[in-house]
C-alpha cells in the first residue's frame, strides 16, 4: 500500500470532516458515510484526489466504495496503473 496515497486520502477526508483525522486500523474500516457528512462532501474528496493524482475513478468504483479502505485502494489502484503506463511510455 502506498502510504503517500493513504495520507492524501486522510488529508482530503479531514478537510470535510475532522481536521485531526489520523490513521488507525479502525478508521480504515470505517464506513465513509459515517465519516463524511454528505454525498456532496464525499464527491469533493474524490475530486480533490483525482486532481492531485491526475486520475479518474470509474463511476462503478465510486458506487462500490463503502469504507475508507475502499477509497484508499481505489486511488492507489489508479495511481499504480498511471505509474505503470507512464513507465512503459518512458521506457521504464
Amino acid at each position: 500500500m502506498n502510504t503517500e496515497v493513504q495520507d492524501s486520502v486522510l488529508s482530503a477526508l479531514s478537510e470535510y470532516t475532522n481536521p485531526d483525522l489520523r490513521y488507525t486500523p479502525q478508521l480504515v474500516e470505517s464506513n465513509l458515510a459515517d465519516i463524511v457528512n454528505d454525498s456532496l462532501s464525499l464527491l469533493e474528496v474524490v475530486y480533490d484526489l483525482e486532481d492531485r493524482y491526475n486520475i479518474t475513478l470509474k463511476p462503478e468504483t465510486l458506487t462500490e466504495m463503502r469504507t475508507v479502505a475502499d477509497l484508499v485502494h481505489a486511488v492507489n489502484g489508479e495511481v499504480s496503473t498511471l505509474n505503470h503506463h507512464s513507465n512503459q511510455l518512458h521506457g521504464g
